[in-house]
């Protein structure tokens, strides 16, 4: 059983907090958050990171080996995941440029979004490698807790449960 209460802030699981941070370091603009007003910095989304890794490897009483390991596959897609930022940013600007233009080249648009898709699929890919490295560090009582939390957020988030 876990020590920590069932809320989403206390404990979503590695995977999911460095999913969300991937898409927050990524996409923070599809979504209204200004970089410019302070809202969203590299340096609050790196505070949030190590917030949640941090309670997350208490809540399974990671060993020290374990947390090692752990931030070692965070820290690997964390930098990936700020690469990624800075490219969506040039294509952020790539669009806008064509959107400037007399005349948008659609050929230019297709191909910015194809290569934008690419790379978002790619880092999916690298996560989901990191879920399967995750996996093997963690013993399998710890995986269960992890199950455990999981099966009782998606059903109470989405109504319904996994199995």
């Amino acid at each position: 059983m876990m020590r920590h209460s069932h809320t989403w802030m206390t404990f979503l699981g590695l995977t999911t907090v460095l999913g969300a941070s991937a898409l927050m370091l990524t996409g923070c603009h599809a979504h209204g958050f200004q970089h410019d007003q302070g809202f969203i910095t590299p340096e609050r989304i790196q505070k949030i990171i190590e917030w949640k890794l941090n309670d997350f490897m208490d809540t399974v009483d990671a060993t020290p080996a374990q947390r090692e390991r752990i931030r070692t596959v965070a820290d690997g897609l964390i930098a990936r995941g700020r690469a990624m930022h800075l490219e969506m940013a040039e294509h952020h600007r790539a669009l806008f440029n064509e959107w400037k233009s007399e005349s948008p080249d659609l050929d230019r648009i297709r191909s910015i979004l194809d290569d934008a898709s690419e790379r978002k699929a790619m880092f999916a890919k690298e996560v989901a490698a990191a879920v399967v490295e995750l996996h093997g560090i963690l013993t399998p009582e710890q995986r269960d807790q992890i199950t455990e939390f999981i099966e009782t957020h998606h059903a109470g988030r989405h109504g319904a449960p996994l199995r």
